[in-house]
């Protein structure tokens, strides 16, 4: 695991003179990276990413090896990032201040519906350190049911599929709130989407291809095939992704759920 560990925020100093750096949460994953990829060498911009350092996270090493590796690649492949891709800015996530109105609206949200507890964390993160918008990478599925966000953030009319539940007045405004700190410019692409625009760039190999997305990684850091990540990497056919034999489990286990 990467022994350096920043334990309070520290901003970093360098930006382009004729630019403000986007603010973009990496994590080394498939969605993030792609995002990275396409501020850096498509819009052309400084990007300042930052990654919030959870040691309950099983795939923390595994992170921050992946965020070492990608950094050193795209920065050789592409020279001309070295300027852009300023230095990660840590921070960890004992070290967030609690906040009693963003958590009560949190739990308000949760009394209704699930949503990962990292957008609480994540928001008294950005009101602490005054971060106006951080960019989220969080990509379109192709079906909006109940618990999706996108329906609240923006116009429900927009997804088909989508059924506005009795609580949806209660929960938009929490959600209007929590969310009100983020940018999600991922919001109307897919991951076979990504894909595709990836293999066009030239993106994939030893970048895109090297990215992390498994919870539980193995002894030989292997994706497991077995964590909620790798389900869904295995859902929507992105199985390529994962080992031969742990992707033998994943239909075992996919097996035994229908039998039992």
């Amino acid at each position: 695991m990467c022994s350096m560990v920043i334990a309070k925020l520290s901003h970093s100093h360098h930006s382009l003179e004729s630019e403000k750096p986007v603010n973009l949460l990496w994590t080394g994953g498939w969605d993030s990276t792609f995002r990275l990829m396409q501020l850096l060498l498509v819009e052309k911009v400084a990007v300042q990413p930052y990654y919030i350092i959870d040691y309950r996270r099983e795939s923390i090493g595994m992170e921050f090896k992946s965020m070492r590796y990608l950094r050193k690649k795209i920065t050789e492949t592409y020279p001309e990032t070295r300027k852009l891709l300023l230095p990660t800015i840590h921070s960890e996530l004992e070290s967030i201040n609690p906040d009693k109105q963003i958590t009560e609206s949190y739990l308000k949200i949760t009394t209704y519906r699930h949503l990962g507890d990292q957008y609480d964390w994540l928001t008294r993160f950005c009101k602490q350190h005054n971060i106006g918008k951080i960019e989220i990478a969080i990509e379109k599925f192709l079906d909006h049911n109940e618990l999706s966000i996108f329906p609240y953030l923006y116009n429900p009319d927009d997804y088909p599929t989508f059924k506005k539940p009795d609580y949806y007045d209660i929960v938009k405004p929490e959600l209007d709130f929590l969310f009100g700190y983020f940018k999600i410019p991922l919001k109307d692409t897919t991951k076979p989407m990504m894909l595709q625009y990836a293999r066009e760039k030239g993106w994939m190999n030893e970048i895109m291809d090297k990215t992390w997305f498994c919870y539980r990684p193995t002894r030989l850091n292997l994706p497991c095939g077995l964590c909620k990540p790798c389900e869904q990497v295995m859902d929507i056919r992105f199985g390529w992704r994962i080992p031969l034999h742990r992707r033998g489990l994943y239909y075992l286990r996919k097996w035994k759920r229908r039998i039992f």
